[in-house]
């Protein structure tokens, strides 16, 4: 009896999966024309901006804290490189009700400018609505670091 009933609760159960919208975005950008995917920079962190209505100063702290690690692993992997970049990240949260549980849609924003560039050789885009926020570090190292290793190849 169980047997029989095991494959088409795994067909619905498939099908449903299908047929939610996702609730993750994650785009990247490369300017190929001006630096190739696979070019090492000696990145600088430039500024982090952070977007949401509490614990925004606490927040800011610690995502400088992960970019500053993150900066420091990469450019001593990569060795020394004669193109330096500077770094621009926002981040954003919002909260919201949907049947009866508060979520958050929660964005990333990376871009990465070459030392005399006004325009962008990198861009990331991340956003997911999520239970998680940003005030929780573990969430909070858990996207930068995913979307540092996008960007940095």
């Amino acid at each position: 009896m169980m047997k029989s009933i095991l494959p088409g609760l795994l067909t619905c159960l498939l099908l449903s999966c299908a047929l939610f919208e996702k609730s993750k975005i994650e785009e990247v950008y490369f300017n190929e024309a001006l630096y190739p995917k696979d070019t090492h920079f000696n990145i600088v962190l430039k500024d982090i901006d952070v977007q949401k209505d509490l614990d925004s100063a606490t927040i800011r702290g610690n995502a400088e804290e992960i970019f500053t690690l993150l900066i420091k692993k990469y450019n001593q992997k990569k060795g020394a490189s004669a193109t330096e970049a500077y770094t621009s990240v926002v981040l954003k949260e919002t909260s919201y009700i949907s049947d009866y549980e508060n979520l958050n849609t929660v964005a990333l924003e990376i871009k990465i400018f070459g030392e005399n560039d006004n325009d962008p050789v990198r861009i990331l885009l991340f956003s997911e609505e999520t239970k998680n926020t940003l005030s929780s570090y573990r969430y909070l190292y858990s996207i930068v670091e995913r979307s540092f290793r996008r960007i940095f190849p």
